[in-house]
């Protein structure tokens, strides 16, 4: 059983390819601004390197964001395509569930910073269902020093498979990017109803 891994949520791009739920290859390039322009040739060449193609795909797990709007929807859009085209399961996977994955608590924080601010999920002894906001750049200071945010410094990809082994599958057409805006609208809504 085939399962391929793609993380494009901001410079970088991961391609992982695992065998019967272990780490077969992983392409890794950093620091690139046109995923668009990477993504399927490094797709074809991890499947090239083991003599297999879409086809022989068993699920594919997409990291749809939080993160850079281009970057998250290129991987969204290329991993819907290759899962309906070839009846492939896929489930999505949050760029911050990633960062939780390798981290062994319970009740934690992980964060992702950007340019205006920070991504905060909040893991209180789920995986699954974490809860999403966004803390704007003035507050992020104040925010850090009030809550225990862990910071994780190199992703365990074995570790994100086994993880990503309890979230559900989901239909192709319901598999969407985590769009920036969509936290930001949920945050100011819940500030508004507190």
């Amino acid at each position: 059983m085939y399962s391929l891994f793609v993380d494009t949520h901001f410079l970088n791009l991961v391609v992982v390819l695992y065998k019967d739920g272990i780490i077969v290859d992983k392409i890794e390039l950093t620091n690139i601004r046109n995923q668009s322009e990477y993504l399927v040739p490094n797709i074809k060449k991890i499947l090239d390197n083991h003599q297999i193609t879409t086809h022989d795909l068993n699920e594919i797990i997409v990291v749809n964001g939080p993160g850079s709007f281009t970057g998250v929807r290129i991987g969204v859009t290329v991993c819907k395509g290759i899962a309906y085209l070839n009846q492939i399961k896929i489930k999505t996977i949050s760029s911050l569930q990633v960062l939780a994955s390798n981290v062994d608590n319970s009740d934690f924080q992980v964060s992702i910073p950007e340019n205006n601010g920070l991504f905060v999920g909040i893991f209180k002894n789920s995986f699954i269902n974490p809860e999403y906001i966004y803390i704007k750049k003035e507050d992020v200071d104040t925010y850090v020093t009030k809550n225990n945010i862990i910071n994780v410094d190199t992703i365990d990809y074995q570790q994100v498979f086994e993880k990503a082994k309890e979230l559900p599958y989901l239909n192709p057409h319901l598999v969407n990017p985590l769009y920036i805006k969509n936290i930001e609208v949920n945050n100011d809504k819940k500030t508004v109803t507190n």
